[in-house]
């Protein structure tokens, strides 16, 4: 699991620690880097319906791609 004060400082940097240390896998890794760049652009108060809807579409966007699918490789 990853580490709350971590994770709070840096989500992606958490992410990529957990990966490397084996405690999550490579799609695990990509549903957080997900979740973690949409939160961070959401407006505060945001609807959380929206945010679902924008989550589907860039999870859509980032289905099989290369350069992620690279970077994630452990």
């Amino acid at each position: 699991m990853i580490d709350a004060a971590v994770e709070a400082a840096d989500p992606v940097a958490a992410i990529g620690e957990a990966l490397a240390a084996g405690a999550i896998d490579a799609e695990t890794a990509r549903v957080q880097l997900i979740d973690a760049m949409v939160a961070a652009q959401m407006p505060a108060g945001a609807d959380p319906a929206l945010w679902s809807e924008i989550r589907a579409e860039v999870e859509a966007l980032l289905a099989g791609d290369p350069t992620l699918n690279d970077l994630l490789r452990v």
